[in-house]
């Protein structure tokens, strides 16, 4: 099994032109072959084909080619068609409450999550390193340093420095590999981000994020008591993916829970500076139930974390959501999460990692 690198990790997806291990899920058609994958870019040269888990490679030729446009394709007698999900496993007839997800237009889809030896959708994924033809067809995170004089001063001193999160699932670590148990145990996007940090000075980290929480939570007495315990030099708010569930929680209403955090924990901690991360989206085509879909207002909260950052002086909007939003324009959900409604796999951990390191340079 190939060991986790740090470095190609926290390679941002719009540097350079090599992409590291883009994951792509296989998943078969209805008579059982395996269509051509469309990765982010169109691929110059692929370098390495492993499965999620890294202990296996594939060859080219044998195991996988390129096409003529730059997609990836999969010849007859590949040993990815043993890796592939059947068709009838992740579309199905019917919803079944506790055992698939609804889908909107009728039917329903895999119901599954990285835990407990599952590796949920990644165990369809591979993970494809490839010199690509294009730039980075998305957004750029813009660099917001400036934002946070502070968090840049120590950072660029080396000195001791303090960082605290508050989060829901997907903060806590859901689903990285890291977090589940499962191989290559690569860290969420919290551990990515402290390390790289840790390159420029001491870090102390407290990460008091719980799954299945919101906003509502956040703002809660125990929670900004404990946030502001942490003392932190850089506090992180990521809420937002159950929040945006609910067709009650306005962009509105969650700015004035954001707001309410903020203000709490400067009562205390004056001189914290602050991260407000955006969420990714979750997977449009589902419901939590039938006829309504998951997705409600995810999308408004960047927007609304702006106002924030206008507002209040020491505050930066890390923006996952847009990045986010791109990748869904080339590439399919299941693509990049492990439990095909809400997480991330690996691959999306490593870009909330890198958005957040990217706010944090000098603008």
């Amino acid at each position: 099994m190939k060991e986790f690198v740090w470095g190609e990790a926290l390679v941002p997806l719009w540097e350079g032109d090599i992409v590291y291990e883009e994951t792509a899920m296989l998943l078969a058609d209805r008579w059982g072959g395996l269509p051509e994958i469309g990765l982010l870019c169109p691929v110059d040269r692929i370098l390495s084909v492993r499965d999620y888990g890294r202990r296996r490679e594939y060859c080219a030729g044998r195991d996988y080619a390129l096409t003529e446009t730059g997609d990836f394709s999969v010849p007859d007698g590949s040993a990815l068609y043993d890796l592939a999900c059947p068709y009838d496993r992740y579309y199905q007839e019917r919803y079944i409450p506790g055992v698939n997800r609804p889908m909107l237009g009728g039917g329903a889809q895999l119901r599954t999550e990285a835990s407990g030896g599952c590796g949920g959708l990644t165990d369809f994924q591979l993970r494809i390193t490839y010199r690509r033809r294009t730039a980075f067809p998305g957004p750029i995170p813009p660099a917001k340093g400036g934002l946070l004089p502070r968090t840049a001063g120590r950072l660029k001193r080396g000195e001791h420095f303090t960082v605290a999160l508050l989060g829901d699932s997907i903060s806590a670590g859901w689903s990285a590999s890291g977090f589940a148990g499962l191989p290559p145990f690569q860290p969420p996007y919290f551990r990515l981000f402290t390390e790289a940090l840790r390159q420029r000075c001491p870090v102390r980290e407290h990460n008091l994020s719980v799954g299945g929480k919101t906003s509502v939570w956040g703002r809660e007495a125990a929670q900004t008591a404990a946030l502001a315990a942490a003392e932190p030099d850089l506090a992180i708010v990521a809420f937002g993916m159950n929040d945006g569930a609910s067709e009650r929680m306005t962009a509105e209403i969650f700015r004035g829970n954001v707001a309410e955090i903020v203000r709490a924990v400067r009562s205390r901690c004056p001189h914290t500076e602050w991260l407000l991360v955006s969420p990714m989206l979750p997977n449009g085509e589902l419901g939590y139930e039938e006829g309504i879909s998951v997705l409600q207002h995810q999308h408004e909260y960047a927007a609304a974390l702006a106002e924030l950052e206008r507002e209040f002086g020491g505050v930066a909007v890390a923006d996952v959501t847009s990045v986010h939003r791109a990748l869904l324009g080339r590439k399919a959900y299941r693509d990049m999460s492990a439990n095909n409604i809400n997480h991330p796999n690996d691959f999306l951990h490593r870009v909330y990692a890198q958005v957040l390191l990217r706010t944090l340079c000098p603008g």
